[in-house]
């Protein structure tokens, strides 16, 4: 299967033996300084306090598409893959600052992405990019280093004090055309606890690249300062099935793109301000699906 073309961005053997070995690797600088503020800009504040998000801005915004198809983020995931990524979702991953005196419950559960996200054969691999500098104070990304290597875990669903809580029913489909129907709940890992997960510093525009099987999540952002956004992109290499038929529909990354662009007019594409004007693009948006304010960490 032929790589993607244009990329002009290598991991190290270093950093591939280290996402290998750990599950994960992070990057300063993914984006520019100039990028992160065009992406910033183009997200209004009542997208941001919406309880439903798309699933894939990809399909619906045109600085999203050039996002997805960012040399600096999926040229190390097609390294990593040996072959075409496919973009499976592409998702906001908001928390707002904590209120004084308010308790804050906007954390999320350890997790693997391909108990959410199944595919055959299994092969899930995310770009997690920060828009706000990240850390523990404000609810930064927390892996369990080398997790992964355990394949998928037991988990059970549990409903938690300080984590968003969410079931959700999804429809799967085989590649025989076989259909059912799955319930995705917020769940733990016995034997995986908070004990076992260190949390990583990610500078504004740097991105960790993790492992589908790498049990991740994050506390909630205590921070009466600090707001924490990014986004979180999915691939799968092409030729995986994807079983949700929501996420079915995935989108090749073959050429790359160096930076991302204003519009001609010299504003960016708002998924939230544009409105769609044929059939094909409403049809877009309803494949783009949404989902409540649960979200790769």
């Amino acid at each position: 299967m032929s790589a993607m073309r244009g990329s002009g961005f290598h991991l190290t053997a270093e950093e591939t033996r280290l996402f290998k070995e750990q599950g994960y690797i992070v990057r300063p600088n993914v984006l520019s300084a100039r990028e992160v503020d065009l992406l910033r800009r183009a997200l209004t504040p009542a997208e941001l306090r919406q309880d439903r998000q798309p699933l894939a801005r990809h399909k619906i915004d045109a600085l999203w598409r050039q996002l997805v198809r960012h040399a600096r983020v999926a040229g190390p995931v097609g390294e990593l893959f040996g072959g075409v990524p496919c973009v499976v979702q592409s998702m906001i991953a908001f928390k707002p600052r904590a209120r004084p005196g308010r308790q804050a419950r906007n954390g999320i559960a350890l997790h693997q992405d391909q108990q959410y996200i199944k595919t055959k054969p299994a092969g899930v691999i995310g770009c997690w990019v920060a828009l706000d500098h990240t850390d523990a104070g404000n609810g930064g990304f927390m892996v369990v280093p080398a997790s992964h290597c355990k394949g998928l875990l037991t988990s059970r669903s549990r409903e938690g004090r300080h984590f968003q809580s969410h079931s959700v029913v999804q429809h799967m489909r085989d590649c025989d055309g076989k259909e059912w129907h799955e319930t995705a709940d917020t769940f733990e890992i016995p034997g995986v606890n908070w004990d076992n997960a260190i949390a990583l510093n990610i500078p504004k525009g740097g991105a960790v690249y993790f492992d589908g099987f790498l049990v991740h999540g994050s506390r909630s952002n205590t921070a009466e300062d600090r707001d924490r956004l990014a986004v979180a992109i999915h691939f799968v290499k092409q030729g995986t099935w994807v079983y949700r038929v929501d996420l079915n529909d995935v989108f090749p990354v073959r050429r790359t793109v160096r930076e991302l662009r204003r519009r001609g007019n010299g504003a960016p594409r708002s998924a939230g301000r544009h409105r769609p004007n044929d059939r094909g693009e409403r049809a877009n948006r309803r494949k783009a699906g949404t989902r409540r304010r649960y979200s790769s960490s």
